[in-house]
């Protein structure tokens, strides 16, 4: 029988193969991996994959844990100090109050921390201008001191056992405020540097000088402050009202006697309100270091022989000065604002628990 292939009208001609497919017939297997990458780039693609979706979660970690740790807190020329740094010395300052017995303010210490920082920068940097320097044995036998390791006077003991006890009582103690023996060393040489700048600088205190006879106390309330105030006016001890209220300690166990003062012996507006006020006159609260103090004073004598309390205070006055003269010659400065506030406390919490 003779057969004809016949196409029906209208339809498309048989697709003809390549020349490469000529006297090949493609089978499913060929098919499949036709439309698939080559080997080499289907696993170049996987490791991209892999690294994107293993690189989100590290980018998370980074972003909440490790990046807020470099904001800059405080920069003093080319010295940076980091959040880090600060939430570890904030720790330190915490475990060093509870070992005194007392407790850190959050409301007041992370910002004078923060001053501190920078003054313990400046003094690092420009405390050998001035010819003071430290030794790496002074901060050794300040810190043996401050461990009470030194043998007291007339007793003999054995350096090598001196140095053993030491050791045995550094290790123990950089374990309990968890800074390295570095950043310790650190924190010692900047107290040891401050003390010699401000005994150098004692020259500028006058030996004679106008004093009030002051007392006082800090609350933390303005109304509470004009409160106590007028209790003061109608009589009420203020000596009794000092040790009841008042929120700064030297002034609550002082029972409110500050004591003789010269000029700049206190901070800011409270040196001039004394100073403007007449002896037996209560002022009005002032507010100074983020509370509102009541001040009475005493007595006043226009020449007196500067000493005790009062000469330290004036040393202490010299060195703010020296500082912010140093801060005005240097790039000297702090970076704090709500959100590193919250992340601090959070921080510091954490730690805590």
């Amino acid at each position: 029988m003779n057969t004809t292939n016949t196409t029906d009208a209208g339809a498309s001609p048989p697709a003809v193969p390549s020349i490469e497919r000529l006297g090949k017939r493609p089978d499913r297997r060929h098919a499949a991996r036709a439309g698939r990458p080559a080997a080499p780039h289907r696993l170049l693609v996987a490791a991209v994959i892999v690294l994107v979706v293993a690189a989100v979660p590290a980018y998370g970690y980074y972003d909440t844990f490790l990046a807020p740790l470099q904001v800059q807190m405080v920069r003093v020329n080319d010295t940076v100090i980091t959040m880090g740094d600060y939430v570890e010395r904030l720790r330190y300052l915490s475990v060093e109050n509870k070992l005194a017995g007392t407790t850190v303010d959050y409301a007041s210490d992370p910002f004078r921390l923060l001053t501190d920082l920078r003054d313990g920068e400046l003094l690092g940097q420009a405390a050998p201008r001035a010819g003071v320097r430290v030794t790496d044995d002074e901060v050794t036998q300040a810190i043996k001191a401050k461990l009470g390791v030194l043998p007291k006077e007339g007793e003999q003991v054995a350096p090598e056992e001196v140095e053993r006890h030491f050791q045995e009582a550094y290790k123990q103690y950089l374990a309990q405020v968890n800074l390295t023996d570095r950043k310790y060393r650190r924190v010692v040489l900047e107290s040891l540097l401050r003390q010699r700048v401000r005994e150098l600088l004692s020259d500028r205190t006058p030996a004679v000088a106008e004093q009030v006879h002051v007392m006082g106390f800090k609350v933390e309330d303005g109304q509470q402050a004009a409160a106590l105030r007028e209790r003061v006016l109608k009589g009420e001890d203020f000596a009794a009202l000092a040790r009841d209220n008042s929120a700064d300690a030297e002034t609550r166990d002082n029972r409110g006697d500050m004591g003789w003062l010269p000029r700049r012996g206190l901070p800011g507006v409270l040196d001039d309100a004394v100073f403007a006020a007449q002896p037996g006159e209560v002022i009005e609260p002032l507010l100074q270091d983020r509370g509102y103090w009541v001040l009475k004073v005493l007595e006043r004598q226009d020449a007196r022989q500067v000493e005790g309390k009062a000469r330290e205070k004036l040393k202490d006055r010299a060195l703010a000065d020296w500082l912010e003269e140093e801060r005005k010659a240097n790039r000297a400065e702090t970076y704090f604002d709500s959100d590193r506030y919250d992340y601090v406390i959070r921080k510091v919490e954490e730690y805590r628990r």
